[in-house]
This record gives structure tokens, sequence and C-alpha cells, in this order.
């Protein structure tokens, strides 16, 4: 697993990943993970399941709606793109993603990994990224 920032972007690659958990609460909390390591992603606004025959809503707080994600437990993740802008979106095998948007009130996500590193995004679409250097030293 590895985690690249490029000029309007950040690009967490994994390989051989996949969905391992999901949590629901009044958020979804999945954890992906790969050969080396796992992240954990909080979405807590509504997002999308998108594919090859068509998209569908989701709300985290509506644990009903998050039918159509949960066979998807062990499916293939190739990489998470994270747009500056606050957009995130998750690839899955199958053509399928997840996409999920900023929201102009709430912290729509947050995506961190194991080695101690954590993207939030802000209310408005803004993007924080934090690092714990004790973490990431050992």
């Amino acid at each position: 697993m590895e985690l690249k920032e490029e000029k309007d972007r950040w690009i967490l690659s994994l390989v051989k990943g996949r969905i391992n958990y999901f949590h629901i609460d009044y958020r979804l909390t999945v954890d992906l993970v790969d050969e080396a390591a796992k992240a954990c992603l909080t979405i807590e606004t509504a997002f999308r399941l998108k594919g090859p025959n068509g998209e569908v809503s989701l709300t985290p707080s509506a644990p009903s709606s998050l039918a159509p994600i949960l066979p998807l437990i062990n499916t293939k993740v190739t990489k998470v793109v994270v747009l500056k802008t606050g957009r995130l979106n998750v690839d899955l095998e199958g053509g399928l993603f997840v996409e999920v948007e900023p929201d102009g009130s709430y912290e729509a996500w947050q995506i961190g990994g194991g080695d101690g590193w954590m993207l939030v995004c802000s209310p408005g679409g803004s993007v924080s990224f934090f690092r714990d250097t004790k973490r990431s030293a050992d």
C-alpha cells in the first residue's frame, strides 16, 4: 500500500487489495487491506456506488440504504483517489467504484493508514493531510 501526492490529488495504490470489513453506525467504516498494510475509510455523508449497470445512492445514517454495498466484502480494490477538491473515489473490480463528494456542512469522509497518515475532507471540500511523525519514524 502506497500513498503518493500529486499536484491535484493523492493516490493510494494497493497490491492485491480488498475490502476486509464493514462497520455501520451513523457512518460507514471500511477496512481496505493489501499484502503490506491496512487503511481505514470512514464515510459520514451520502455517497454513490457506480458501475456498468448504473449507480445507486447510499446514506450511512440510513443503514437500510447500505444493502447494495454489503456484497462487496472481499472485493478487490485497486486504488483510492482523493482529489484536493474533496472528491474521493475507490476503484473496485468489475468496473465498480465508490464516489464520495464533499459536504458543505460536515466532514464527508476520512481515510487513514496504519503507518500514521490521515486525509480528512473538511466541510466545503478542502482536504487536510496529517502524519503522526512519531509513528512513521518507528
